[in-house]
């Protein structure tokens, strides 16, 4: 278990990293690549209608959504402080720098989940809002097929 001092020297850490993650709003490459890992983890996570988590999985993957229309300029109805908010938890998410170590089963996402949580959280009206935009955009309208 984490001691006291362990979780003050992560949480000067955690400042650091969200202080930093301003600088990867303009780097489409290294935005990419956090993307791309992020969508990695959604795709082996397990469910369907009636869980629990399945809001959560579905954030996540709106997220990821809202982070690429941002990084290409073609949503910017967004702070930037919540931009790297979210860019932040995807980045806590698939870093291997955690307070609760991910190799621990089932307890090892529990921190994760928590920072996933406040991010949801803090951002949940700007993702509404997003939903709408694609809505109006046409963004989400179903894909024809041949």
């Amino acid at each position: 278990m984490p001691t006291v001092k362990d979780v003050a020297k992560l949480t000067g850490l955690l400042k650091v990293a969200y202080a930093k993650v301003y600088d990867l709003l303009e780097d489409e490459a290294r935005i990419n690549n956090i993307l791309g890992k992020a969508e990695g983890l959604l795709k082996k996570v397990p469910g369907g209608k009636g869980e629990d988590y399945v809001d959560y999985v579905e954030t996540a993957r709106i997220s990821i959504l809202l982070v690429r229309d941002y990084m290409y300029k073609e949503y910017r109805q967004i702070s930037k402080r919540n931009m790297a908010l979210i860019l932040f938890g995807a980045l806590y998410t698939i870093s291997p720098l955690d307070l609760i170590p991910d190799t621990i089963p089932v307890i090892g996402i529990i921190d994760d989940a928590a920072v996933l949580n406040f991010v949801r959280k803090s951002v949940s009206g700007e993702i509404d809002k997003y939903k709408e935009w694609r809505k109006a955009t046409g963004k989400d309208a179903p894909m024809i097929k041949d």
